[in-house]
Parts: C-alpha cells; structure tokens; sequence
C-alpha cells in the first residue's frame, strides 16, 4: 500500500489522521454525534494494490447533516504511515493531522486545517478555512498551503522544510522557522504590513530554505521559532 484517500465528498465530517502503535494495519474508524443511527456505518473501503480510498455511503449519508455532526479517524501503524501518501478531501469539515507521513495532500472547501506531527511533503489547498499548527510540525521537503479566505500560521521544528510556498487572498500569513538559517525570502502584501525578522540571504544554494509567503489583504510575518 503506498496512499490512502479519504474522500467526504458533500458530507460535513471532520477528518482525523493519526498513528497507533498497537495497530498492525490500517484503519478508517467512523464516530457520530447526536445522531439516531450512530451505530450505522456508511463507510466504503476499497483496497487495491496501489492504495485504498474511504468514501461514505451516499445511500446513508442523509442522516450525516451538519445538526449531527462526526468525526472519520483514520488510524495507522506508525511505520507505514511514514511510507504512506494521504489524501484528506473533503467539501466542508475540519482536517486534524496527527501522524508522521511520507505526503499530505488537503483539499477542503470550508474548513480548518490543523497540523502536527512530520512529513517529507505537505500540499493544502483550502477554500474558506485557515490553516494551522498545533505544535512546530517537522517537514523535510517542501509545504505548499493557499487559502482565500483564512489565515494561515505555520511553525516548523528542527529544521525547516527546503521550500516554504504560502498564501493566503483575504487573511494573516505568519510562518515561524527554526533559528539556524539563513533563509532566502519573499514576502509580500497588497494591502497590509510585511514583516521578516529571520536570517536571510539572496544566495539559494546557501540557504536552509526558501520561503515565499502572500496575501492580498493582510499581514505576512516571517519570524523566527521562539
């Protein structure tokens, strides 16, 4: 198995990514809140050599309305989860990363994004929603996030991934680094303050990182971790 994709389609789920040391294989737990027919089971898995992918019954998601609201927790061994792609798509619900993976893909209509954990690459792409982290997250090789309308407030542990693309069209993107640098960066608004306060250099091939950070309408910070 190389990816797994959780698709909520319409449905109004939260979708939570986390590892279990116990765990022998893969996955997808489904708990209901306030609903009459919390004990059914709409979801779908289907597996097949190159991965799986979980969907919700649409014969069953009638009763899944934003009124009785759930939670779809997808829980992995932590060592294939470090070999594994996971994609959360969904139009409306919340993404809580919580596990150590190879690649994260989000792509959320309305709805938060929060991080923690480490990946090799992590790509956002959000609607109405910010993204955050929880804790100073671990990402080795590249994070991409956009949102139109949110804020965006990432920080990077250890040492920050080699390429930072942010932006944000209606919100505050703050981005936290890890001290040790120098970084090459590009930071810039339309109509709000910039402000870089890390080590920098014009110079790519001396920097730990380049880190390119937007936003129509709101601020951009680029600090360091404290």
């Amino acid at each position: 198995m190389r990816s797994v994709i959780v698709d909520t389609g319409s449905v109004p789920i939260a979708i939570r990514i986390t590892t279990d040391r116990q765990a022998r294989e893969p996955r997808a737990d489904l708990r209901m809140v306030n609903s009459i027919r919390a004990d059914a089971n709409p979801l779908l898995v289907n597996t097949d050599p190159a991965g799986t992918r979980v969907t919700i019954n649409g014969e069953s998601s009638a009763f899944l309305d934003f009124g009785r609201a759930g939670e779809i927790n997808l829980v992995l061994p932590p060592d294939l989860g470090r070999k594994l792609t996971v994609t959360a798509k969904q139009d409306a619900g919340v993404v809580l990363a919580q596990a150590d993976l190879d690649q994260l893909i989000a792509q959320t209509g309305a709805g938060a994004v929060v991080l923690s954990g480490a990946a090799r690459r992590v790509e956002i792409h959000n609607v109405d929603g910010e993204v955050v982290t929880r804790d100073p997250i671990r990402v080795t090789e590249s994070f991409s996030a956009t949102t139109e309308n949110g804020d965006i407030k990432v920080d990077f542990a250890d040492t920050a991934p080699r390429t930072v693309d942010v932006s944000s069209q209606n919100g505050d993107v703050v981005v936290a680094l890890p001290v040790r640098g120098p970084y090459v960066v590009n930071a810039n608004t339309e109509n709000g303050s910039t402000a870089v306060r890390v080590p920098q250099t014009a110079n790519r091939e001396d920097a730990a990182a380049v880190v390119t950070a937007r936003s129509e309408n709101g601020d951009v910070v680029i600090d360091d971790l404290r």
